[in-house]
């Protein structure tokens, strides 16, 4: 069987992808996509970990309150969240390369 990073690993990850991509962007001298603005990216930044906080997505598996934890049992919505994680890292790391 594959080894899939654990929610709360991948939570953590888009969270520190975001702050990447929040710092680069704050530094440039000209927006790099004329659709999205620092300002955006910024404010679903603060979406992101306010939406993470709140069903305690970072916390690791064996804590009652995390996500992980109280999803345990339901292969279905493990998946979803997986994916969505993987689709926002995907597109965050893809942020970071528009830079360069």
């Amino acid at each position: 069987m594959p080894y899939v990073p654990s929610i709360a690993k991948k939570s953590r990850l888009c969270q520190n992808l975001f702050d990447k991509v929040c710092n680069e962007w704050e530094n440039l001298d000209e927006e790099i996509d004329e659709t999205v603005t620092v300002r955006e990216v910024e404010s679903q930044r603060q979406q992101y970990r306010l939406w993470s906080r709140n069903i305690s997505a970072t916390h690791d598996s064996h804590l009652p309150t995390s996500l992980e934890y109280r999803i345990r049992e339901d292969p279905t919505a493990q998946r979803n969240v997986n994916q969505v994680l993987d689709y926002l890292e995907e597109d965050l790391e893809s942020s970071l390369f528009l830079r360069r």
